[in-house]
């Protein structure tokens, strides 16, 4: 048999004899099928006990030791029983280093896959507290217990969790993947974060974090917020950025991809698995073509690719992801902006040597099909303005696929937008939820451009987003300054009323100062009366910005010079 399928049977096999015969005392099984039933428990304990037999490197060594686990405990007067429950110990130790990376996320990238070995290693800790059963191995140093080794898992777990109260489907994982596993893990760690999200609010406290970086395993996961009951919770906005690797088994190829969720819909979807399956359905669903992507030179990407490197940076009114990687003679840079809590703005550069073509794919909700409109030069659904600097020209509504159960598959919308380039080209794409349909975007670039200057009109005023690209400075739109990035919210009035300026030393709007660092380039975020500095060895500062009554450098708070 495989190894996989003997631990999974042994699960059964041990809780329903704990069932049957010691709860119930069934009459239906006699002293004769008791004993056989015994029997067939110790061999397959002994089968998985074998080194041979344990698969280390994948889920299958976690799923290969969840019945042989329970058996070890449920059954102390097996004579082997100790020794086994010495190697489960021994196991479980290596198969959670082996199966999740240092910042707490499953190395498979599939929050199915995540939450499943670590329901087997919390539910063996669980079985041997209520017996009494303390790890048989003698230390000579301090180590983590178990629940400690556990916790990072749990905590990380949660942060992926959608406003909809639902693990995002990268990777192998379903739609209707149950969650509820969330409410044991809150109890278990007596964790009110965990609680809080577990029960969408209605009890315990939000996380500490409000968006989240996974470094070591590449996802990014972008919040509005937490909310503070169902409601709020439910209406806040996520984006999901995956600059992870394609190689494990149960990873799409989808680097660079990006999820949206926001007033309880998924607005941006990952069609799912649908299938294990050998063939084209099962390629037609890895396909990066399938992802929140770019296909480059109608090529999918490979499982060999390097893992996208990746920068972030979280402020209290933005967030700012950015990740690139390679495929063949181009570089594909990626970066995201939330400006928080409205809409997100996508920056893809992509640099290449010659002529190359590019196809980005953008995936909606199945609820869409059918409400797919090209309006505005954008596109619009129901729920999603979608405007994009590349002309409308470029696009093509066509039709994809989402599976939200395994074997179930349905229609979906896809937009694609379609263009080649020489050299280096730079397309800037606007997700903004719509909470009615009379809600436009329009996303323009204005004349005598001297690098990358976009301007997004929405209800209330014009935002601007300034990109320095190659040139040593931006001067345009008003703005002069030396960051790689600004961007300006002004309402209709024309009045400042938030900035980003990332990597710069100065800027000036209209003439005026709003900041000077004198030569030292930092970060710069402004949300209401506060402003927030980030850099290195910051001496002196000047900020100019109308109405700012608290600065805080480097995290702590401070005076600013007012001028």
């Amino acid at each position: 048999p495989r190894t996989i399928d003997t631990g999974r049977r042994m699960e059964a096999l041990v809780f329903s004899h704990y069932m049957f015969v010691t709860r119930l005392q069934s009459p239906t099984i006699d002293a004769d099928f008791n004993a056989r039933l015994l029997v067939s428990i110790y061999e397959q304990c002994e089968f998985l006990y074998s080194p041979d037999h344990w698969r280390r490197f994948s889920n299958w060594g976690t799923f290969e030791n969840s019945g042989f686990a329970d058996a070890a405990v449920m059954f102390p007067e097996f004579k082997r029983s100790q020794e086994w429950l010495r190697e489960i110990f021994f196991r479980m130790r290596t198969q959670l280093h082996l199966s999740y990376d240092a910042d707490g996320m499953h190395i498979e990238l599939s929050p199915s896959y995540h939450a499943h070995e670590l329901k087997v290693w919390c539910d063996f800790v669980r079985l041997t507290e209520l017996n009494g059963i303390a790890n048989p191995w003698p230390t000579q140093n301090f180590q983590p217990s178990p629940r400690d080794l556990l916790k990072p898992a749990a905590m990380a777990l949660a942060y992926v969790v959608t406003p909809t109260g639902a693990y995002p489907q990268v990777g192998d994982t379903d739609r209707r993947e149950e969650v509820d596993y969330l409410h044991f893990l809150a109890e278990f760690f007596n964790n009110a974060e965990l609680k809080f999200v577990a029960s969408r609010g209605r009890e315990g406290t939000s996380p500490a974090e409000i968006s989240r970086a996974f470094p070591e395993t590449g996802y990014f996961i972008l919040r509005s917020g937490w909310g503070n009951d169902p409601q709020t919770f439910g209406d806040q906005t996520y984006l999901l950025f995956d600059a992870t690797i394609n190689k494990p088994w149960h990873a799409h190829l989808d680097a660079l991809s990006l999820l949206m969720t926001a007033g309880g819909k998924d607005l941006l979807i990952d069609p799912g698995r649908f299938t294990y399956n050998d063939g084209p359905e099962r390629e037609q669903f890895l396909s990066t073509s399938a992802h929140n992507t770019i296909v480059i030179n109608k090529t999918d990407q490979k499982k060999t690719d390097a893992k996208p490197d990746a920068r972030w940076k979280f402020f209290e009114a933005f967030d700012y992801v950015q990740a690139g990687r390679n495929q063949g003679d181009v570089r594909h840079e990626r970066s995201v902006l939330f400006v928080k809590p409205d809409y997100a703005i996508v920056i893809d550069n992509l640099k290449g040597t010659g002529r190359n073509s590019y196809d980005q794919y953008w995936h909606l909700n199945p609820d869409a099909t059918g409400n797919v409109k090209i309006e505005n030069e954008g596109i619009t659904t129901p729920d999603l303005v979608l405007a994009s600097s590349l002309p409308i020209s470029a696009v093509s509504i066509e039709k994809g696929a989402a599976s939200y159960a395994y074997r179930e598959k349905m229609d979906a919308p896809v937009a694609r937008y379609s263009f080649s380039a020489d050299g280096e080209a730079t397309v800037m794409t606007v997700l903004h939820p719509r909470s009615d349909i009379s809600e436009t975007i329009r996303l323009k670039s204005p004349g005598n451009n001297n690098c990358g200057v976009f301007l997004v009109e929405r209800r209330g005023g014009t935002d601007v987003l300034a990109l320095r690209g190659g040139s040593p400075s931006i001067t345009s739109a008003g703005i002069e300054t030396d960051a790689e990035l600004v961007f300006l919210r002004r309402s209709n009035n024309g009045s400042v009323e938030r900035i980003l300026t990332l990597t710069g030393s100065y800027l000036r709007i209209d003439g005026k100062i709003l900041f000077d660092s004198f030569g030292r380039k930092i970060d710069i975020s402004s949300a209401g009366r506060r402003v927030t500095a980030r850099g290195l060895n910051i001496s002196k500062l000047t900020v100019g910005l109308p109405g700012v009554s608290e600065l805080v450098l480097n995290g702590e708070q401070t005076k600013t010079v007012m001028q």
